[in-house]
């Protein structure tokens, strides 16, 4: 990882997201980033097909950013909002806030829900009962210098440091490692493709075989109802006439 200098860093923290995926045949897969902490990161992919695939690493926050989050996560209050409470022609409007005041001396109207497990606290209107309430509104973030906030912090989440995808993603070529692929049937077992070779056409069957907790790969849902697994790129077909041109053939074991 780099920082906003293009510098390399020492320390990690960064927040990626990664995935390989291939568009053609709807697939894709979430990869596992290890954070080594001093600012390398390796990500670890599943794959459950072979043939071309592409990998995109995205940055959604770096390590400063998430510091700042973190700083001002547990300030209460972070938040405005204001509401209403009319008495006749006379109305005032007072902030409110999803948690008590830390001034215990500061009267307030407590609308707390037990039942909806949420906390709603209001300045008291003055001589306006507090069952007089008619609306309310968000104003949004409280300022800068109540959050603790620098100008620094605030450069920090220019668009161009967060949700972005780092340059240098790549496709990768995945090639079959011979594990045999699965689709789980509702008795409790499994179907497996084996080729049989020694013939020009390697003649593939489908076999029902008790499963195995390595041997699943993925088969794609085309939207016509067709499974294709995604290693063979062949259907999963069903001919009552036992003549069988394209596709896997159907066999029960």
């Amino acid at each position: 990882a780099r920082d906003g200098l293009n510098r390399p860093k020492t320390r990690g923290g960064d927040y990626f997201k990664a995935k390989i995926f291939n568009p053609s045949l709807l697939a894709s897969s979430a990869g596992r980033v290890t954070d080594h902490g001093d600012g390398t990161y390796t990500v670890r992919f599943r794959l459950s097909w072979s043939g071309q695939a592409q990998v995109e690493v995205t940055l959604i926050h770096p390590a400063e950013t998430i510091d700042v989050l973190k700083r001002i996560r547990p300030k209460t209050r972070k938040r405005l909002y204001v509401c209403g409470f009319t008495d006749g022609n006379h109305t005032i409007q007072t902030q409110c806030y999803p948690s008590p005041s830390p001034d215990p001396s500061q009267q307030e109207c407590n609308f707390s829900s037990a039942h909806a497990a949420a906390g709603w606290y209001c300045g008291r209107p003055g001589d306006i009962p507090c069952d007089k309430i008619v609306g309310c509104g968000g104003i949004g973030l409280r300022d800068h210098g109540y959050l603790g906030i620098t100008e620094e912090d605030v450069r920090l989440f220019n668009e161009s440091y967060i949700d972005r995808v780092v340059s240098g993603s790549f496709s990768v070529n995945v090639t079959a490692n011979n594990v045999p692929c699965v689709i789980r049937h509702s008795g409790g077992k499994c179907l497996h493709i084996k080729s049989y070779p020694g013939e020009e056409q390697p003649i593939n069957k489908l076999v029902l075989k008790d499963c195995g907790n390595r041997q699943r790969q993925l088969f794609v849902h085309w939207p016509n109802g067709s499974l294709m697994h995604a290693v063979s790129m062949k259907c999963l077909v069903l001919d009552t006439k036992g003549e069988i041109k394209e596709g896997v053939e159907i066999t029960l074991g």
